[in-house]
């Protein structure tokens, strides 16, 4: 009994019995010979204090029971729940101190209200006792965070796993196919805390999931290579995310690319679930200035009985992106709405090389422009009038004319194209 045993930890140490040698009683010197916990003793596999990491799996698995199980009852997301949990776990849990001991039993109670409000953490600090330098941290909320730290800030180099936002049904599927691998094909990593597969057979897995459940390839890699939960791993200035870096949404897409000020801004990369993709220039989390977004085209056979599919190129959008203002009416009121990173301007190209070049309206359907007012330039030249282009590359042929609402209206006959690249399709 000179130490208790918890989830793979031992923070307890045996205290000195002089007070109870004293009291002249042998054995209840035995039987209480534990009483003061090792508050700095560390987990070499996690790095956090043995003590704090026990109150956490113990947390944990509190969470994780099903409700009617739960004891104290509480809804694990309410601070308040989980508050009066820390409590309880100090009383009467298995790594209470002795009744008599009150000064051991505040300070653990403490002890455990502060992991349950403030989450784990290992890693240095400044002189101000501000998380500084490379560490890890549990949030509260279950999150984690490994990587730089400056000032209590992210800074640096980091990467932040969204695990209170739980995992996507696209990211569940994944795991739910690795899982059923054989045991000798997949691996646990550490890191991501998860298993994946291993090496050998990573290529032959990727193809199986995306032909199997039409998902696109990058989608299929990330997880695999970063775990099943949204994150987000590349530079923070501050706490927030700034210059390069890749995340993981909620849905299981994938964005690669520059940030500034915590959203997407510069150039970059996103990667539909549905192996869509867009590739150009962001503003401000929305598609801006020029880019191409091409679409995934799945051909669907039968092998064995079973549905296989190929991704295709289905075609691609390259041109300009921005944003419209427009009113609609909102609760009988009218509102000013803006539309954000929507497609402006361009050539949208099928997959036969048939492209429609011009505007486009916020809904991202081909309309031509509007044309404008009538009045004379200052040449006394009339306006030009708005127009937009159907290529024909297979025959080497284009056509001029209006876009609205679906229908083409013709202005001039067929005309050759006007660039070898055109004519080649």
């Amino acid at each position: 009994k000179a130490t208790v045993s918890v989830l793979n930890c031992t923070p307890w140490a045996p205290s000195s019995p002089t007070h109870l040698q004293k009291m002249g009683d042998e054995e209840a010197e035995v039987e209480r010979e534990l009483i003061k916990i090792d508050y700095e003793s560390v987990d070499e596999a996690t790095g956090f204090k043995k003590v704090d990491w026990a109150v956490w799996q113990a947390l944990e698995e509190w969470k994780a029971k099903p409700e009617d199980d739960r004891e104290p009852a509480g809804d694990p997301t309410d601070p308040d729940a989980r508050l009066e949990w820390a409590k309880a776990f100090a009383a009467d849990g298995p790594l209470k101190p002795p009744g008599d001991d009150a000064k051991a039993q505040t300070t653990f109670e403490n002890r455990c209200v502060a992991v349950v409000r403030l989450g784990l953490y290992a890693g240095q600090r400044d002189e101000f006792n501000q998380r500084s330098g490379k560490a890890k941290a549990i949030y509260p909320n279950a999150d984690v965070y490994e990587g730089q730290f400056y000032e209590g800030k992210k800074n640096g180099q980091g990467k932040y796993v969204n695990v209170s936002m739980g995992k996507s049904e696209v990211d569940k599927l994944i795991e739910a196919q690795v899982m059923a691998l054989p045991e000798d094909q997949r691996t646990f990593s550490p890191l991501n805390n998860s298993w994946t597969v291993i090496p050998a057979k990573h290529d032959e897995l990727v193809r199986q999931i995306c032909s199997s459940l039409q998902i696109g390839e990058m989608v299929v890699k990330t997880a695999l290579e970063f775990g099943y939960y949204p994150f987000y791993l590349g530079d923070y200035e501050n706490g927030v995310r700034n210059g390069i870096g890749v995340m993981k949404s909620k849905d299981g897409s994938v964005y690669k690319g520059e940030w500034i000020d915590g959203k997407r801004s510069g150039q970059g990369i996103f990667y539909y679930v549905n192996g869509d993709t867009y590739s150009g220039n962001w503003k401000e989390g929305s598609k801006t200035g020029y880019g191409t977004y091409s679409f995934a085209y799945w051909s669907k056979e039968t092998v064995d009985g079973k549905p296989k599919y190929t991704s295709c190129p289905g075609g691609e959008y390259c041109g300009e992106w921005g944003e419209e203002a427009y009113q609609e009416e909102v609760d009988g009121e009218p509102a000013n709405l803006v539309a954000k990173g929507i497609i402006k301007e361009g050539e949208w190209r099928m997959p036969d090389g048939f492209h429609y070049e011009g505007a486009f309206n916020r809904l991202s359907e081909p309309h031509t422009k509007d044309p404008p007012p009538l009045v004379l330039q200052t040449d006394g030249t009339p306006p030009e009038i708005p127009k937009s282009f159907m290529h024909f590359p297979r025959w080497g042929l284009a056509q001029s004319g209006i876009m609205k609402k679906g229908g083409w209206a013709p202005q001039f006959n067929l005309i050759a194209a006007e660039t070898p690249d055109e004519a080649s399709g």
